[in-house]
Order: structure tokens, then sequence, then C-alpha cells
């Protein structure tokens, strides 16, 4: 198995910090790297366990399928020919160095027969730079909102 992980201390609550992830139609206001949209293949109110989504990222568009849509953390589940699986997650919990801070951790694990390939391949570093970059854009957009 393969991670990648990027970190940020966020100057706003979890609470608000999940809220300006979340609101996903504004995602291209705010960031134009790595992530470029993210929605639900059904329009909802509310995206569940089992949905499944239309991510577009830099190069490519998946559908993966949420995981967990929690007041700690969002994930989904993407595959490519079910040799590689990644779960994908954004998790956002109060920051143990800042006081009414957010400390945001944005990563992936992968899995299956071709999992090696992350790191062997320069795929990780890439995307590890595209998660950093999206954290900042992230940063930048929920304390705007502070």
């Amino acid at each position: 198995m393969a991670s990648l992980a990027s970190k940020v201390e966020i100057a706003s609550s979890p609470a608000r910090v999940r809220e300006a992830f979340m609101n996903f139609s504004k995602l291209p206001e705010w960031t134009q790297g790595f992530i470029r949209s993210i929605e639900p293949i059904v329009p909802k109110e509310q995206i569940e366990r089992g949905d499944r989504l239309k991510v577009v990222l830099e190069g490519m568009t998946i559908n993966p399928i949420v995981l967990e849509n929690s007041e700690r953390q969002f994930m989904w589940r993407g595959s490519v020919w079910g040799l590689l699986y990644g779960d994908h997650y954004f998790r956002w919990e109060p920051s143990q160095t800042t006081p009414n801070a957010t400390t945001f951790t944005h990563g992936e694990d992968f899995s299956g027969p071709l999992a090696f390939l992350i790191g062997w391949s320069g795929m990780g570093a890439k995307a590890a730079t595209g998660f950093k970059k999206f954290n900042e854009d992230l940063k930048r957009h929920a304390e705007s909102q502070a």
C-alpha cells in the first residue's frame, strides 16, 4: 500500500472549513489546480455513503463512490480497472497548536496490484504537489470567509 498526505493549519473552525469545502459549486472559484470540480452524479441535498460523484481532476475525470461524509471527514474511493484503488480523504480536525483553528489533512491511500506505481512512476510526487496546492487554496478561501 502507498499513501500520500498533506496538512495545513487554517485559522477558522473545523465547521467553517468543512462548510467552505463542501460548497462544491464554488470550488472552481477558489482553486484551479489538481481538483477542478466535484459534484454528485445524482443531484441531492446531502451526499451520503454509496453516492457516486463526478470529480474532474487535472487531466482526467473519475466517478468515485463516497465512503464517508461526516463532520470529521469526506472520503471517496476511485479505481482504475480493478488494479489500483485510491481512498481519497479530506479531514478537518480541531488544531492541537492553534486555538479556534483547524488542522486540515488531504490524503489518499492506494491499494491493489498497481499501488507500487504511485511511488515508482513519479505520480505520487505530482499528486503530493497537487494536494499541497489544494490545501493552500482552501486555507486562503476558508480564512477569507471567517
